[in-house]
This record gives structure tokens, sequence and C-alpha cells, in this order.
């Protein structure tokens, strides 16, 4: 669940954001008795393999001892605990997006003891968080723990993240439960998810007090929405997942809905031409107009991964559309994403225009968000990042972003096998394997805190973009 609230930022002391958390933990550094590796600097590619590997096997470890066991979900360190059930919160999807990376981790790395480990602690969450509530057949319609949190509300992205991570985890284990599980949410959102203040796509969320027709129309929900209908397809055969049921949905509606209601385009010939530049708007208004000057990273990732899995099941199915059609819109949006750095940004649309505030890529390469900073010049440094789970100031959803978009031009890519992603990838995890702190940027090796769960798993997804290994996740 990401709420949108529109905060002034006060101009604080960058310090004061910057308040190591995971003091206990060894950085990956000092582990490996070196210090952190400039930049600036290209080792070998065996040497950059080498520490690519250790920093990834790192972010694991880390990963696995903030698991709960006790809750199931993650902890944020100094005592600071997630919620031990669906309260909603970026704890509740930020644990779906955690449990994705090592999934795919345990994929590429199928011999591994982490991979052992991942598989028996991702059976204890399954079953504590069901606690005998997840269906036990296929095709069910139902609610269970996922659908609706204690407080009696719906977050459609938030079903969307656990879908995605069922249905990995089910690739990854042929745990039939973990499908079962992936096929109701999805039943779930096809039947509850297109209230009328929708525009015709998911609304994002359902409050059990607010308006029958629910909030207004989401990228985070849709972009989920038609991956998860895509790879479900792509993994069953069933044909429901392309056309939707009774109530509507299904991938071939979403995927022409998001075309023709959510997409800013900037410059360059339509969506589905080389050399389009393009990025997915962040929400609809109350009178179906795209808007926004936030397209976070996770959306466009998504997006890419929307993209990548429909041109995947499309040449399984008869899609009014041909597949190639979504192999370059996956193509133009993730290069319009890692062409956007703040030369580039000024060429063909100014801040605050539409789709975003600040670019994607900083002035050295490296992905960033297009957060806002205390000080403009400053950005990304600057960008305020929260620091609390609550309060005031709450840590910021988009600490995990950047790790959702490397993973979804690592599948694409599978396809597309373009230079420019794969350089892309490899510059990024490079710079991240030199980090003596796994937090929110990605090529600082100063003060860089708040280093948590999130922000390592963010890390983690950036490191396997590039090394790879399986496209179990895809």
């Amino acid at each position: 669940m990401i709420r949108r609230i529109l905060c002034i930022l006060t101009l604080l002391l960058v310090p004061a954001l910057f308040i190591t958390t995971t003091a206990s933990q060894p950085t990956y550094a000092s582990s490996q008795a070196s210090a952190a590796r400039p930049t600036s600097a290209v080792p070998a590619a065996e040497t950059t393999t080498a520490k690519e590997l250790g920093a990834a096997s790192t972010a694991v470890s880390r990963l696995l001892a903030d698991w709960n066991s006790n809750q199931s979900l993650f902890d944020l360190g100094n005592g600071k605990k997630c919620p031990t059930v669906n309260t909603g919160g970026n704890c509740w999807w930020w644990s779906a997006n955690a449990w994705m990376a090592l999934v795919s981790y345990a994929e590429e790395h199928s011999k591994s003891a982490d991979a052992t480990k991942i598989k028996s602690d991702l059976a204890t969450s399954y079953r504590n968080i069901c606690a005998g509530q997840c269906p036990t057949a296929a095709d069910q319609n139902g609610k269970d723990p996922f659908t609706v949190n204690t407080a009696g509300n719906t977050w459609f992205d938030d079903i969307g993240w656990w879908e995605q991570m069922w249905l990995n985890a089910y690739q990854l284990t042929k745990t039939k439960n973990y499908l079962y599980l992936a096929e109701e949410l999805w039943n779930y959102v096809t039947t509850n998810g297109f209230k009328a203040k929708g525009c015709g796509g998911v609304v994002q969320h359902h409050d059990k007090n607010g308006p029958p027709g629910g909030s207004g129309a989401d990228a985070f929900a849709n972009s989920l929405y038609l991956r998860n209908s895509a790879w479900l397809y792509f993994v069953t055969g069933q044909s429901v997942y392309m056309t939707g049921d009774s109530h509507g949905g299904g991938a071939i509606y979403e995927a022409g809905w998001i075309r023709s209601e959510l997409i800013f385009h900037y410059a360059g010939p339509a969506p589905g031409s080389a050399g389009s530049q393009f990025m997915v708007a962040d929400h609809l208004t109350s009178g179906c107009t795209a808007a926004g000057d936030l397209s976070a990273l996770q959306t466009q990732g998504e997006m890419v991964n929307a993209w990548t899995d429909m041109y995947a099941a499309c040449k399984k199915y008869g899609c009014p559309t041909t597949a190639s059609y979504y192999n370059r819109l996956a193509n133009e949006l993730a290069l319009t994403v890692i062409r956007d750095t703040p030369a580039q940004n000024a060429t063909y649309r100014s801040h605050h225009d539409q789709g975003q505030s600040e670019p994607t890529v900083d002035g050295q390469g490296i992905l960033s968000e297009p957060c806002d900073p205390t000080t403009k010049a400053a950005w990304p440094r600057t960008c305020d990042l929260g620091n609390a789970l609550g309060g005031k100031h709450p840590y910021k959803s988009y600490l995990i972003s950047k790790g959702i978009f490397e993973r979804a031009i690592y599948c694409s890519n599978h396809n597309l096998n373009d230079s420019a992603l794969t350089s892309f990838a490899a510059k990024n995890a490079a710079s991240i394997a030199g980090l003596p702190h796994f937090g929110f940027l990605w090529d600082s090796s100063a003060a860089n805190a708040p280093v948590i769960f999130p922000t390592q798993t963010s890390v983690l997804d950036g490191l396997d973009a590039h090394l790879g290994g399986s496209y179990a996740m895809c």
C-alpha cells in the first residue's frame, strides 16, 4: 500500500536523515576485510563477478537474519518490528517483495544452502500468515489473510505484490498451495477491484467505511494485475486469465485499457514503435485523466514486467495485438527510464511536468528515484527517506523501488538482448558491490541510512539483475 500524501519538505539538516539502523550487522566491505571500492573504478570482469556474488550473499544473509519466524515478516532493526499480521502499510507489501527477491535468488542459486533455508522459512511464513485460511484447491473464490486487512480494508496493489510472490514461490518449489493462493488472489481482484471510480481499471483500495466505488484507478494495482494475469496464463494455460470472467478483467482487456489511459507519451513515435519515449502515469483523476508527478520506479518496473509477460502469453494465446508489440513496449519503457538523466530530462520535459518531478538516473549513470530532495541541486543525495515505521516522518515507500525495476529489466532482456539494458544492469551491480552499506543510494560510500530490509531487498534485486542464472521469476 503506497499512500499518496503530499508533504511539504522541511529544510532540515541532511545528516539528520542518515542514522544507520543496522549497526549490529557487519558491512559487506568490512566482512571482506577491504575498503569500499570507489565507484569510478572498473575491475576485471572476474573480480566484478566475485564481488557481486559476495555482496548478493551478504544481502541474503541480512534479509534472512531480519526475518522474524514468529511474525513471518521482517524486522527493521534496533527493536523496530513490522506488524505480525496484515495491517497494510509499507511493511506488508515490502515483505512480499523481500520474499520475491529471496525466492528469485534461490532460483538462481538452487544448490546453495541459502536456497534451502529460503524455501523452509517461506513455508513457515505461509503457515503462520495463512493460519489454515488459505485455499487448498485450484481456482477458489474466497477471502484469505491477504485480501482484507485487519482494519477491514482492501488494498489491491498489496494483493498484487503477494500474488506475484506466491506464483514465483510455486515456480521455485512446485508447492500447489502457493499456486492455489495466487489463483484465489487473482479471482478476488477480478471480482472486487474494478470499482466504479476506477474509470474502467482496478482501483488502488477500497476502505471498509469509504465510498462504495473505492478509490481512483491506480498504476500500481493495474500494472500488477496485468503482470499477474499474463503470468498466471503462461504458467497454468487457463484462458480465463487472458479473457477475464463474468466480472470482466483479464490480461487482454487490461493491456488495452492501460495503453489508452495510463501512458505519458513524451517524445518520438507512438508507444510500440522504436524510439518512443514514455512512462506510465501514477494514477487517474476523478475525471479519468492520467495524472501525477511521481512515476515511481516500482510502477515502471512492474509495467516492464507486465508487457514482458504479455509477450510470452501472446506467443501462446491468440491476442488481438501481436506478441512482438508488447516486447517493444517493454523495451521502450525500460530505455526511457535508464536514459532519463538530469541532462536528458531537460531536453524533453521540465520538472513537475507529466510523470515525475525528478529524473530516474543520476549524473553518474546510477539508478535513483524521482523523489523530492530538500535541495534541488543535491538530488538524489538529499531525498527525504523518513526515519521511522510510522508517526510524523515514516520511512518512504520508494526505499525498495530501484530493485523492482532492475528485476524487471533482467526479465525483459531475456527476450530483448538489448546491450543498453545489459550495460546498465552491469554498471549498477558493480556500483552496489562496492558499497560499505546497503542503503538507499547505490553510488555513495558515505552515510547511507536507513539500512533496513527494503533497501537490502532492493540491493539484492539490483545485483541479481546482472548475475542472473534463472528466468523462473519472469
